[in-house]
């Protein structure tokens, strides 16, 4: 029986070669919507191949660069974010669309990035800044594009309109908000209305003002993550406010500074959980309940400029110790009035040398206090 002869056959493919396949594959599957920022000229570096073929084809991405260079899809953000729907009108309702905004060219060295009137986010949304000498899109602190909002104006009275409206899904990262036009009306600088997330974002608001302005408000309908969350008054003044939830949101890290303003309030019935987060202080109030919504801090610092804790009180109307005993304030006796556990203690405004201070010895309801 004869051995059976193979024959192997050794093709060799120059890496030129190798390399016009893959593109004319890539080149002959569905389109891209849009395409990252290409490289621009030979020799292309690994790290630019790897990224432009992993993710050029990535369907529902867009790219904004304001000027030469680069050349994204749109010039203006506002351009990008309208055209979304016509884009991609057969993305599913939970599907997300990247919008990669690139500092490219400003008019000048302190101008900004870009500047629009007013911006509405579509649902499931992500605007993220690519820093300049950013190698990759991962966020990076302190590092943020500069986007200026220059809308004054209200919508209806009563209702103060939004420059940068936020809807359900939409995120925000790595972006430098700043509003310097005196607004002719109550306005909101940011919005959200459903579910967001603002990653390493600032809201600053500076110039003269004649109108009460919030920095970042949360609808009834609302809710906000926000990680490095910047907000920022320049110049003191009552009108100003914070953050304003009518909703519910958890901060982490982050500055909030609004002098002779309200850094953040409670106007609604959820809860707002502040993790870390530096509070400057406030000639007004730091921390604000308007109506039975909660504000929980944890590791929350009140501080100066100098970064030093200041010897400031903290204005609450009850403080919670250990998710159990409650300090409490007011004015008459607080048997059969005021609920609370037991190990809970009320400081009466108007009592005398013997009926100041009650502890909550007995019961669960408003029964149970005793003057000491």
């Amino acid at each position: 029986m004869k051995p059976s002869l193979f024959v192997r056959a050794v093709v060799r493919v120059p890496v030129r070669v190798a390399f016009s396949v893959l593109f004319s594959l890539l080149a002959s599957s569905t389109p891209a919507a849009a395409q990252l920022p290409r490289p621009q000229s030979p020799p292309y570096n690994t790290l630019l191949l790897k990224q432009y073929i992993t993710q050029a084809t990535f369907p529902w991405t867009l790219t904004v660069c304001k000027g030469a260079a680069y050349n994204g899809d749109y010039t203006t953000l506002s351009a990008a974010l309208q055209a979304i729907p016509t884009r991609f009108p057969t993305r599913g309702l939970t599907q997300r669309v990247l919008v990669l905004v690139y500092p490219c060219l400003a008019a000048s060295a302190t101008s900004p990035n870009y500047e629009e009137t007013t911006l509405s986010v579509p649902t499931w949304t992500v605007i993220q800044g690519v820093p300049a000498g950013s190698t990759s899109n991962n966020d990076i602190q302190a590092a943020r594009v500069l986007l200026r909002l220059t809308g004054t104006s209200t919508t209806c009275d009563g209702c103060p309109s939004a420059l940068l409206k936020l809807d359900t899904g939409s995120s925000l990262i790595n972006l430098y908000i700043q509003s310097l036009t005196p607004p002719t009306g109550p306005l909101r600088i940011v919005e959200v209305s459903g579910g967001a997330t603002l990653t390493n974002v600032v809201i600053q608001v500076t110039g003269t003002e004649t109108q009460p302005v919030d920095l970042l408000y949360v609808t009834t309908t609302g809710v906000l993550l926000a990680q490095d969350l910047g907000l920022a008054r320049n110049t003191f003044s009552s009108l100003s406010r914070g953050l304003v939830v009518a909703g519910s949101a958890a901060l982490t890290g982050g500055r909030i500074f609004v002098p002779s303003g309200i850094p953040v309030e409670n106007i609604g019935t959820g809860t707002i959980k502040l993790s870390g987060v530096r509070i400057d202080p406030s000639s007004v109030v730091d921390l604000k309940r308007s109506s039975t919504g909660t504000i929980e801090t944890f590791a929350t610092d009140y501080t100066t400029e100098q970064g030093g804790i200041i010897d400031r009180p903290i204005r609450t109307d009850t403080l919670v110790l250990d998710n159990t005993c409650r300090v409490l304030t007011g004015t008459g006796s607080p048997e059969g009035v005021v609920t609370a556990p037991i190990c809970s203690l009320f400081l009466r405004q108007d009592g005398t040398a013997t009926t100041t201070l009650y502890v909550k010895t007995t019961g669960t309801g408003n029964t149970g206090w005793t003057a000491k």
